[in-house]
C-alpha cells in the first residue's frame, strides 16, 4: 500500500535545482590496504533509484566493504525516499562528501553537502557519517507553490495530498531508526531556508568525521 501511494504522488513533490542528475561510479584510495567507495554526484530524480539499483547489480558490489558518498543539493523528494530505502534494502552505509582526485586514477573525500531530499537518501544508509552542517532540510513543496505562495488554490485535495505525505515521510524516517523530530524540524524550515544539523543534532546513528 506504502509503494502504491508513493508511486501516485511521486510527481507532485520536488524541488527546483540546477546540477546535474545523479550518476554513479567507483573510486579507490589506493592505499596499502585500498579502500573503495560508490559517488553519487548530483540532482536527485525520480529514476534515480532504478539507475542505482541498476549500477549495484552491474558492478557486483560487496555492500559489507563499501559506502555511499552523497553530494547533492536535492531534488525529487520521493526520488530520494526510494534511494534512501534502496541503500538500506543493499545494506550500504553512506556519508556525505565528495571524491576528487588524489594521485594518478585514485582519489580522496572532500567536504560536499547533502541538501533537501538527499538529506532523506543520507538516512538509508545502515550506519552514517556527516559533517557539521553538511546535512539539511526543509519544507517540501512544488515549482509552481514556490513562485507564487499565495495564490489561493489550495483544495480539499491538496490537503488530503499533504497528509498523505506526512504519513510517508514519518513512516520513512521512523522505520530508518531516526528520531521523528527530523521530519519536525524540516517542517518549521521555509522551502527556501535550510536548517543544517551539527553533530549534536545529527540523527542517532550518525556520526562526524571524515576518512582517515
Amino acid at each position: 500500500m506504502l509503494k502504491c501511494v508513493i508511486a501516485a504522488i511521486g510527481a507532485l513533490w520536488t524541488v527546483a535545482v540546477s546540477a546535474k542528475e545523479m550518476d554513479f561510479r567507483i573510486a579507490e584510495d589506493g592505499s596499502t590496504v585500498p579502500q573503495s567507495w560508490i559517488v553519487a554526484d548530483g540532482e536527485i530524480t525520480r529514476d534515480t533509484p532504478d539507475h542505482f539499483r541498476k549500477f549495484v547489480q552491474k558492478e557486483g558490489i560487496d555492500s559489507a566493504k563499501i559506502e555511499v558518498y552523497l553530494n547533492s543539493p536535492g531534488g525529487n523528494l520521493i526520488g530520494g525516499l526510494k534511494l534512501g530505502e534502496t541503500i538500506r534494502e543493499f545494506g550500504f552505509n553512506t556519508r556525505v562528501a565528495r571524491s576528487v582526485p588524489n594521485i594518478g586514477q585514485f582519489e580522496m573525500d572532500a567536504p560536499g553537502e547533502c541538501y533537501s531530499a538527499c538529506a532523506f537518501t543520507f538516512l538509508g544508509g545502515k550506519s552514517r557519517i556527516a559533517p557539521d552542517r553538511s546535512v539539511g532540510v526543509h519544507q517540501h513543496y512544488t515549482d509552481e507553490a514556490l513562485s507564487d505562495p499565495d495564490a489561493k488554490r489550495y483544495t480539499a485535495s491538496d490537503l488530503s495530498f499533504e497528509q498523505i505525505i506526512a504519513g510517508v515521510l514519518a513512516d520513512y524516517v521512523v522505520r530508518m531508526g531516526v528520531d521523528a523530530r527530523f521530519l519536525t524540524l524540516a517542517s518549521l524550515t521555509r522551502p527556501k531556508d535550510i536548517y543544517r544539523f551539527t553533530s549534536v543534532l545529527l540523527p542517532p546513528n550518525d556520526r562526524t568525521g571524515s576518512r582517515g
